[in-house]
């Protein structure tokens, strides 16, 4: 699938993602940076990316003073706001070139300063095709390395500025181009977040721009005072069916469920669910265009004090896709990665307490959905995965939704 945008518009709009702001919009017609000595980096959630990846943008203008001011690109960037910042990243000025990848923080350096810098219409262009990393001007090829560093996320557009400078005198960008390997099947079509209140109704705004779809919403949470569950799920004012509640063996305050709604209302829409106490949340939805019935959503694990979760035998085939949603305790003090080679993001809510990730895979046989929880003290997590069937259309949206409550200081 390919992508483009030229820009031509005073805001980047729903189509991206300000992941490390700030990118902004120059004259309605060309992108630049906008930070304080730091990267930026804005990724486009108009689609889910499959993981063989390639990103392009030219040089709209450069800037002529002494200052240092990159436009570029990015690939498989997870979604999420300053609390991850993991993408690969190729990125130029007038007189310097960066190839790089960021892992929660940690940079590996693929090409430091180059030997040039860019001018005005050259081409800044960046691929990863499994392991394979490679960046180019134009066509000359100036990175060609292998890197296993992040297997999958969203291309995007990054930068560096040492100070703002967001004047005609600025380095900017233009007529970013986009392509990834298509999905076998039903396919991931978005991807992203939405922030909520502190409330036992929370909601958000989902988009669905297709009918005869069917929504799965997922909600995840923890109570300190015990037992809770979900009372009612609505998308669009209409009312959505339990499809799987799961409770955690040992920590009944410990819950996921899973609820379903066809033939949902497109647009935008409002996602909302009640709660039977104020319970710490993090929920997300996703939409299958066309989709077959889902397979049994049979497949749940659950635990403490362990590094490795995963959930197994997951009945699916080849043309379908596998949704696995784990919840832990974490925050920025603990990283939750996917082991099993699947498609990731990760949710993290601003609390430091309990977080959400999500994950999409090509469907297989008895396949395994599995998880690396890392940092804090690896305790009290739970899995859902399951696998959706195509229908006679094979469209697939999913967008995950920001924690919808936060409250800081309950007990473990």
């Amino acid at each position: 699938m390919t992508v483009t945008d030229n820009f031509n518009r005073a805001s980047l709009g729903t189509d991206w993602a300000q992941r490390w702001p700030t990118l902004q919009i120059y004259n309605s017609a060309e992108v630049l940076v906008n930070v304080n000595n730091d990267e930026c980096r804005a990724d486009w959630v108009a689609n889910v990316c499959h993981r063989n990846q390639r990103a392009q943008i030219t040089v709209a203008q450069i800037h002529s003073a002494n200052y240092t001011q990159y436009i570029g690109v990015s690939l498989r960037g997870l979604g999420a706001v300053s609390t991850n910042k993991t993408y690969y990243g190729f990125q130029c000025d007038r007189i310097s070139q960066y190839c790089f990848s960021y892992v929660d923080y940690v940079s590996t350096m693929y090409l430091n300063g180059g030997a040039t810098g860019v001018a005005v219409n050259d081409v800044i262009k960046m691929e990863i095709v499994g392991t394979t990393l490679k960046a180019w001007v134009n066509s000359t090829e100036l990175v060609n390395t292998t890197s296993s560093d992040i297997y999958g996320g969203q291309v995007g557009v990054c930068g560096f500025d040492n100070a703002p400078h967001t004047g005609s005198d600025s380095t900017r960008g233009d007529n970013f181009e986009a392509s990834w390997d298509d999905w076998a099947g039903v396919f991931p079509d978005r991807s992203d977040y939405l922030t909520g209140a502190t409330s036992s109704s929370p909601s958000g705004t989902a988009i669905i721009n297709a009918a005869s779809n069917v929504v799965y919403a997922y909600i995840v949470g923890y109570y300190s005072g015990g037992a809770w569950s979900v009372s009612s799920v609505s998308f669009g004012g209409q009312a959505m069916s339990l499809v799987s509640a799961y409770d955690h063996p040992e920590q009944v305050n410990h819950r996921s469920e899973i609820w379903k709604l066809v033939n949902p209302p497109t647009g935008s829409q409002t996602l909302s669910w009640t709660l039977s106490a104020t319970v710490v949340t993090l929920s997300g939805w996703c939409s299958f265009g066309k989709a077959g019935t889902q397979r049994t959503v049979a497949k749940a694990a659950a635990g403490a004090t362990i590094v490795s979760p995963s959930v197994s035998s997951i009945d699916s085939a080849t043309g379908e896709v596998i949704l696995s949603v784990i919840s832990y305790f974490g925050g920025n003090s603990k990283i939750c990665n996917n082991s099993t080679n699947d498609i990731t993001n990760r949710y993290y809510q601003d609390t430091d307490w309990y977080d959400m990730a999500t994950s999409w895979k090509d469907g297989v046989a008895s396949t395994t959905v599995g998880w690396t929880i890392s940092g804090q003290d690896n305790s009290r997590w739970t899995i859902q995965a399951f696998s959706v069937q195509a229908g006679d259309r094979p469209s697939f949206q999913i967008r995950p939704l920001r924690p919808a409550i936060f409250t800081p200081g309950f007990g473990r």
